[in-house]
C-alpha cells in the first residue's frame, strides 16, 4: 500500500504538490499504521511551512488521505523517489544519536529499483510505477527532520515518493499533533458493517468466548526463541478455556491453511469450538482489521 497526500482541491491543477509514501515490503498493518501518523505530521508541518508563500514554495495547505489507487493515473507525473536509509557507518557511541540528513548512496535500493531508458521503474505489490529519480537519502531524525530535507532538497518537485517511511521517528510520541493523526483514521463503513454483521450472528452480546491473536509467518520466523509452537499455542488455549471455563474461541491469525487446519484439530479433539473470519472477497488487509479491530 502506498499512502498519498493531496492537496486543496481548488488550487490550480499546475500548483498541486502530491506526497507519497510506502514503507518496508511484508510490513504489517500495525507498523503501517504509525507511519501512518508519522508522515501525516511531516504533511502537517509542510502545511504550516507553507502558509504565505507565494507560488506553492513549498507544499500547500490541505488535506492528507490513505487510499489504494490506480498507478497508471499517477505513472508520469511523479518525480521523484527519497529512498530512506540509514547511515552505513551506524552513529557513534561518543557522539550518540545526531539528527542529520544526507543525500548519500543507495545501500540497498537497487532491490526494488531498476533504470530502464533514463526512467526508474519500482514494483508496489504487482503495479509497476514510473520515477524520473531516485535519490537515497541517510537519515536520523523524525518527521521535522524529513520536513527539512523535502524543503532543501525537493522543493521544486511536484511528486514525490518517500520509500521506507518507517525509517523516521515520531517527534513526540502522544502529544497532540500524534492523537490528532490517530484519530484522524477511522476503518471504513463497508469494514465497520462487515465486522458488525459477523460478531452479531457468532458472538452476539453478552457472549463468552476466548479470543486469540496467532501470530506466525515472519514473525514466527523473527522470534523463534520466545513464540510457541501451534501444539504448544493449542495448549495454552486449552489451559486457559479450563480455567475460564470457555469452549468458544475465536482465533484471527496469519497462519496458512495448513496451520490452521492442525490448531483447529487439536482444540477440536480437546472439546473446544473454533470460529474464525474467513473471506474470499476482502483482501487480507481487510479481513485482518476485522479480525483485529472488531473483536
Amino acid at each position: 500500500m502506498l499512502g498519498k497526500s493531496i492537496f486543496e482541491q481548488q488550487q490550480c491543477i499546475v500548483n498541486e504538490r502530491f506526497l507519497l509514501y510506502s514503507v518496508n515490503r511484508g510490513e504489517g498493518f500495525n507498523l503501517r499504521r504509525d507511519v501512518y501518523m508519522r508522515v501525516a505530521n511531516v504533511v502537517r508541518q509542510l502545511r504550516e511551512k507553507g502558509e504565505g508563500k507565494d507560488g506553492g514554495g513549498v507544499l500547500e495547505k490541505g488535506v492528507y488521505r490513505i487510499f489504494l489507487f490506480d498507478s497508471t493515473s499517477l505513472e508520469l507525473i511523479i518525480d521523484s523517489i527519497f529512498y530512506l536509509q540509514h547511515y552505513q557507518e551506524g552513529w557513534s557511541e561518543s557522539k550518540g544519536f545526531e539528527i542529520k540528513y544526507d543525500i548519500r548512496p543507495c545501500i540497498d535500493a537497487n532491490k526494488y529499483y531498476r533504470k530502464s531508458g533514463g526512467k526508474w521503474l519500482g514494483d508496489f505489490s504487482g503495479q509497476i510505477l514510473t520515477f524520473n529519480e531516485l535519490k537515497c537519502l541517510s537519515i536520523q531524525g523524525q518527521s521535522s527532520t524529513l520536513v527539512d530535507a523535502i524543503i532543501e532538497l525537493m522543493n521544486n518537485k511536484q511528486t514525490i515518493l518517500i520509500d521506507r517511511a518507517e525509517t523516521i521517528l515520531h517527534d513526540n510520541f502522544g502529544d497532540v499533533n500524534y492523537w490528532k493523526a490517530r484519530i484522524s483514521m477511522n476503518y471504513s463503513k463497508k469494514l465497520k458493517n462487515i465486522g458488525d454483521k459477523f460478531r452479531k450472528e457468532k458472538f452476539p452480546l453478552g457472549s463468552e468466548f476466548i479470543c486469540a491473536h496467532l501470530r506466525r509467518g515472519d514473525f514466527v520466523w523473527a522470534h523463534k526463541e520466545i513464540i510457541p509452537s501451534l501444539s504448544g499455542a493449542a495448549n495454552k488455549l486449552k489451559d486457559l478455556s479450563i480455567k475460564l471455563g470457555l469452549k468458544n474461541i475465536f482465533i484471527c491469525t496469519d497462519a496458512n491453511n495448513e496451520e490452521v487446519n492442525n490448531i483447529t484439530s487439536i482444540l477440536n479433539e480437546n472439546g473446544l469450538i473454533v470460529d474464525r473470519f474467513i473471506s474470499r472477497e476482502l483482501s487480507p488487509a481487510e479481513v485482518s482489521i476485522i479480525d483485529q479491530g472488531k473483536l
